[in-house]
């Protein structure tokens, strides 16, 4: 029985987190962002510097300068979007729902209109989703280019480093 009970509220505690994440989202995106631009002048030094040395660790100051374009360019686009969102949220509140049955308008073109426009609710949750991908893609993204360059790393005649 108490099993079942921390189940539940370790459940409902993930859920209310997941429902909440946005605000950890846009701090990390903010800081991500802000931190990546004073670190692209560093990288792009240090590996002009290792290709002009010819320095085995010019590989892995390429992969970090992508993955530094990728994380920048990501999250400046959630950012874009958080903020759509965020805006959307705050016009849903001020106005409401708009309840096109209301406005007695014939039953063709209020049908039309339920079909072309659907809920703002709707859309604010497509929003949110849409963030919410943008965000895990973006480290997603980082990892896959990581692996790609482990992989053509160990596959080239070179060898690793």
């Amino acid at each position: 029985m108490e099993e079942d009970h921390n189940k539940n509220s370790l459940k409902k505690l993930l859920n209310r987190l997941q429902e909440d994440s946005w605000q950890l989202e846009l701090l990390v995106s903010g800081f991500t962002i802000f931190g990546l631009f004073y670190a692209l002048e560093p990288v792009q030094k240090a590996l002009n510097k290792a290709v002009y040395e010819q320095d085995m660790f010019k590989d892995v100051y390429q992969i970090v300068l992508l993955a530094i374009l990728i994380l920048t360019f990501n999250l400046i686009i959630h950012l874009i979007f958080r903020s759509l969102w965020i805006g959307a949220l705050g016009i849903r509140y001020v106005s409401g729902e708009v309840e096109i049955e209301k406005l007695n308008y014939s039953k063709q073109f209020t049908n039309f209109l339920n079909k072309r426009i659907g809920s703002f609710d709707n859309y604010i949750e497509k929003l949110e989703k849409l963030c919410s991908i943008i965000f895990a893609i973006s480290f997603l993204l980082i990892f896959y280019a990581i692996a790609f360059f482990i992989v053509v790393q160990l596959m080239s005649s070179d060898g690793f480093l």
